[in-house]
């Protein structure tokens, strides 16, 4: 695993706690999802 791969696992861990940290997580993954995935 490369530190790009551990930085999306921790964001999406932190994607499903319900917290303002988890929203922010959950915003950061979809821009990064926008931004690499076209």
């Amino acid at each position: 695993m490369n530190g790009e791969e551990f930085l999306l696992d921790v964001l999406e861990n932190m994607e499903s706690e319900d917290s303002v940290e988890g929203l922010k997580a959950k915003y950061a993954l979809e821009e990064y999802r926008k931004e690499f995935t076209t």
